[in-house]
């Protein structure tokens, strides 16, 4: 699996290949914040109205899958609710990081973006975030062949060096 990191920018991540973007959403974050936010006035404040409706709340263990098409250069878009901003930490991350990861699977996605769950107001670390993804996509059997995973521009060397990492760890068997 080719793993790079990429900003939180509109234009570049229009510019990569991926069948599928994944974002978190908190239930009291509004604004929407981070991927989120971004992609919600890209959609012309769709995101916004399912959750002033109530159809989307953002609580925890809720997903929802949307069209990304003609808006987004993805053709799914899946929401990971990730409950109140309050007590978020690495446990409710993984919670929702195995949720997105299974949901890819379902899906059956080669290639996704993904701005791992709680990272765009830093609630965990750049570190456990990564490898608690890499690890549920191992465990999990996702069958991804790209992962763009949307980080600052200072923790890109750090997701390098996981990626790296991981990978001579699954290379030793």
């Amino acid at each position: 699996m080719d793993v790079e990191s990429v900003p939180a920018d509109l234009r570049q991540l229009d510019q990569r290949e991926a069948e599928l973007l994944v974002c978190g959403v908190f239930s009291d974050e509004r604004p929407l914040r981070g991927v989120a936010g971004l992609v919600g006035w890209r959609l012309a404040g769709m995101l916004d109205r399912l959750l002033e409706t109530g159809f989307y709340r953002g609580d925890a263990d809720e997903t929802l899958l949307v069209p990304g098409r003609p808006r987004l250069s993805v053709e799914k878009l899946v929401l990971v609710g990730l409950g109140p901003r309050s007590g978020y930490g690495l446990a409710r991350a993984e919670r929702a990081i195995e949720r997105l990861v299974l949901a890819a699977r379902e899906l059956d996605v080669r290639s996704m973006i993904v701005e791992v769950p709680g990272r765009h107001v830093e609630a965990i670390d750049a570190e456990a975030g990564v490898d608690a993804l890499l690890s549920a996509v191992s465990r999990l059997d996702a069958r991804l062949d790209r992962l763009h995973l949307v980080e600052s521009a200072a923790a890109h060397n750090l997701v390098r060096d996981r990626v790296a990492r991981a990978r001579r760890l699954a290379a030793r068997g």
